[in-house]
């Protein structure tokens, strides 16, 4: 339950710097909308990574095997949230908040489990 609440925590906060370092990008240093968010998704899966390593799954293993394998993670999540808003808005032509609550229960669950059976597993998976 611990590695549970301290994911969504780590989540949360990636969220914020990845949201406030966009708005800097954008705003203070004058990134394009798209490039902002790209330095943006980048400052936020750092904090992610870290955080998941160290606090969420206390992972002792090597940086060089489970950063990539998080990385994959965190791009399969953001394609499947795509996938989704797409799938139920665009061809379903259901509201967005009901995509985006069908995101919350699907992506970060997949991105948990994933976390944890791989990324930061530090046993041969």
């Amino acid at each position: 339950m611990r590695s549970i609440i301290t994911f969504g925590l780590m989540g949360g906060l990636s969220t914020v710097v990845h949201v406030l370092t966009g708005l800097v990008a954008h705003y203070q240093a004058g990134l394009s909308p798209f490039n902002a968010n790209i330095v943006a998704y980048c400052a936020g899966f750092l904090v992610s990574y870290f955080g998941h390593r160290h606090f969420t799954f206390r992972s002792p293993g090597r940086i060089s095997r489970s950063m990539p394998r998080f990385l994959v993670i965190a791009l399969a999540g953001l394609v499947m949230s795509q996938a989704i808003v797409y799938l139920v808005v665009t061809l379903g032509g259901l509201a967005y908040w009901f995509a985006l609550a069908v995101v919350v229960a699907t992506v970060p669950p997949a991105t948990y489990v994933l976390g944890r059976v791989w990324a930061f597993n530090d046993g041969e998976f």
